[in-house]
């Protein structure tokens, strides 16, 4: 697609979201999301590897892991005997899911208790749309040229890493760039013949927000450090 106004229709089925930002090299593609369109039958859990171990950071309140008394925090080391240490996302996901109304046995480490059975029984979850939430949005100094003027552009980089390892770029503030759930710096060029600014360090993309941070003008921070 190449617009935000409509939908993809898509058959059931599990697919993998990107998100191109610039139709150039310039800008990378975006990974965002592996997404089961279509109902299936779970648990109502959102999973995360943690070195190799399989913890359960979110628990649908009313579903069938809420109704069995899982909680976040609960690592599930085993499905219906299997064990689960070092399967990975993709590999414990598919153990998890099922047909709607079918039981299964996880094996559950919780902190300052023995490891314990708990049978839960499938029930139906629909995932049906994709929703773009987490982004970073530059606001600059109202000194400060725009972009276009100056052939300018700003981006960001995974937290940590060197500017010429950017994610992804814009060369305008008109809109938020689009990022993944990660921790990012934040680089400002306002000539793209000298080195990019870093103006944020560390900022933290979650689902459902967007971020904005501030770029002061040079004279700005020369004033407030005087």
């Amino acid at each position: 697609m190449w617009g935000r106004g409509e939908a993809i229709v898509l058959p059931p089925g599990e697919y993998d979201f990107w998100w191109d930002a610039d139709d150039t090299d310039e800008a990378p593609a975006i990974w965002l999301d592996t997404v089961l369109v279509g109902e299936y039958g779970g648990l109502g859990i959102e999973i995360e590897d943690q070195n190799g171990a399989i913890a359960i950071v979110g628990v649908a309140s009313g579903g069938a892991a809420d109704n069995a008394g899982l909680t976040a925090g609960d690592i599930v080391t085993a499905v219906d005997g299997q064990p689960l240490q070092g399967i990975g996302i993709d590999g414990a996901a598919a153990l998890l899911r099922g047909e709607v109304g079918a039981p299964i046995t996880l094996t559950i480490a919780r902190a300052g208790g023995p490891d314990r059975s708990m049978i839960v029984t499938r029930q139906q979850i629909g995932s049906t749309e994709l929703v773009v939430g987490a982004g970073i949005r530059v606001v600059p100094d109202a000194a400060l040229p725009p972009l276009a003027a100056t052939g300018g552009w700003w981006g960001v980089v995974f937290a940590g890493e060197a500017p010429d390892e950017m994610v992804t770029r814009a060369f305008d503030t008109n809109a938020p760039l689009l990022v993944g759930y990660d921790d990012y710096d934040v680089y400002w060029a306002q000539d793209p013949a000298l080195p990019p600014r870093l103006v944020a360090s560390g900022v933290s993309a979650s689902p459902g927000r967007i971020v904005d941070v501030p770029v002061a003008s040079l004279e700005a921070l020369r004033t407030k450090r005087s």
